[in-house]
């Protein structure tokens, strides 16, 4: 009997383990794309590259979970296909996150669901 009790106890605990094991992030696109979330991912951008401030399209994520930053020049040319750099729109849960230059930052304004190509 005691032994039984310790396996459900076990089946139990593992179960519950499993619950809370957090998921991992997936791409994701963003809706319902307000000028406090395209601001919010435009800060967070700019400092990601060391700029006072980005343009960024009006549409971006809405197509897709990848946004690239080419780096340009002094006189504005774009510097070489390879130069810049990538940021994703991640979902993991229910938190929006935007990913690049090896970080992550929860996004409290956007809301973003699963890429689905």
């Amino acid at each position: 009997m005691k032994t039984l009790f310790i396996l459900i106890l076990s089946v139990v605990l593992l179960a519950c383990a499993a619950q809370s094991a957090e998921k991992p992030a997936q791409p994701a696109r963003m809706v319902n794309a307000d000028a406090l979330a395209h601001q919010e991912i435009a800060a967070l951008i700019a400092r990601a590259i060391n700029q006072s401030s980005v343009q960024l399209s009006s549409t971006m994520f809405e197509q897709s979970p990848d946004l690239f930053i080419a780096k340009k020049d002094l006189t504005g040319m774009q510097v070489g296909m390879k130069a810049g750099t990538r940021f994703s729109l991640l979902k993991q849960g229910q938190q929006c996150l935007l990913e690049g230059k090896d970080q992550r930052w929860p996004l409290q304004h956007v809301q973003c669901v699963v890429f689905e190509p």
